[in-house]
């Protein structure tokens, strides 16, 4: 006596053919390839996001600790290497002062690089407002500015007569 095989009412047999078993396993396995390569692109990108995270705290922590007004304008532009992080981050710096229109009033743009433990750089440039009577090129230049607010104040006060 011979199994039955398993047939349907309308005597067909039941059950997968070995090209949908192929297929489905095939789109099985491309599913799972998209979602693991998915997966490492969001480790990846997590951990670069977070060594861009301490490098950016590592800059902003070394600025605020370089006291830029007690620096003379010769230090500013030759610059300095010496700030490192514990976890091997070292900050190179330069900067230029230039003068504004506010006596003793300097824009300091400051260019730089955060170099990693493992070689990676991350370069960056600030500019920052610093007062420092002792920027000047020269001391004619000071003078020069503070008579052109005297002269300035001198105008508003005879406006103001005026009215």
């Amino acid at each position: 006596m011979k199994p039955e095989r398993c047939r349907t009412i309308d005597g067909r047999k039941r059950g997968f053919t070995l090209l949908e078993a192929l297929l489905a396993a095939a789109v099985l396995g491309v599913t799972g390839y998209v979602l693991a390569v998915a997966f490492n692109n969001g480790q990846t990108a997590l951990l670069n996001w977070e060594q861009s995270s301490e490098v950016h705290e590592f800059r902003n922590w070394a600025l605020a600790t370089l006291d830029f007004s007690e620096m003379d304008r010769e230090t500013l532009e030759t610059g300095d290497e010496s700030l490192r992080s514990p976890e091997g981050m070292r900050l190179e710096w330069k900067a230029r002062a230039y003068p504004t229109l506010v006596l003793d009033v300097f824009v300091i743009e400051i260019e730089g690089v955060v170099m990693g433990p493992e070689g990676s750089s991350e370069p960056f440039r600030e500019s920052r407002l610093i007062r420092n009577p002792e920027w000047y090129e020269s001391d004619r230049e000071r003078e020069q500015l503070v008579e052109d607010k005297e002269r300035r104040f001198e105008a508003m006060q005879k406006e103001r007569a005026r009215r």
